[in-house]
């Protein structure tokens, strides 16, 4: 896709999920190193590269794998890419029953030519954890680090908060649209947090009495 932000040249953006099959990944590498030729704009590729640059990006897996590790860091060579690198957990993916056969890779990263380098100098990639998916979702901010805030406890939000009167009228005057997605989102669930105990109430408190 191509993006456009005001006041800053459009740059292109590939989205990635390079096959686990070699032949067909092998593929993908021939027709992106086909479009590199014939664009000139700055270029970012994020995500599932289904490949490690060195055995160090991997744990309890085959060392049959350095020959394909080899090939991808020439790949990336060969097109001018340039590693973003990251922050956050060393590995993108894991899979296994068990502690002693699982195994964990970086397959996960953010890759950019010079031009796209040279337009977001402060650019990052942050690792965030696991959830539904074996992979990590990967966070890019080209302004630089989001700072990750500590909590004790991890936010979750109560579908009861729905039903009450003045949700919405708490939503619509402490969100803006205006603002950065990421940090945003931790300053609404320290709203929601003081909406919860001052207007809601604590919802265990109240479930108490009509359970009798």
């Amino acid at each position: 896709m191509e993006v456009t932000i005001p006041g800053l040249p459009k740059w292109i953006f590939t989205a990635v999920y390079a096959s686990p099959h070699e032949t067909t990944r092998q593929s993908f590498w021939r027709q992106m190193a086909e479009f590199s030729e014939g664009k000139s704009q700055p270029w970012l590729l994020a995500g599932d590269f289904n490949e490690t640059k060195s055995m160090d990006e991997r744990r309890n897996c085959s060392e049959d794998l350095i020959r394909r590790c080899f090939q991808f860091v020439n790949w990336i060579d060969n097109n001018a890419l340039i590693d973003l690198g990251f922050t956050g957990p060393q590995f993108t993916w894991s899979r296994g029953l068990n502690p002693a056969s699982r195994k964990y890779a970086r397959l996960d990263r953010g890759l950019c030519n010079q031009d796209w380098r040279l337009l977001f100098e402060e650019a990052s990639v942050h690792h965030l954890l696991q959830n539904q998916s074996d992979h990590c979702p990967l966070l890019i901010s080209p302004t630089g680090s989001v700072p990750m805030q500590r909590v004790q406890q991890p936010f979750r939000f109560q579908a009861a908060w729905l039903m009450h009167d003045k949700f919405s009228e708490c939503m619509q005057a402490n969100w803006k649209r205006d603002n950065p997605l990421y940090p945003h989102l931790f300053q609404s669930s320290d709203v929601l947090i003081k909406w919860n105990r001052e207007v809601f109430g604590n919802l265990f408190h109240r479930k108490k009495p009509a359970l009798g």
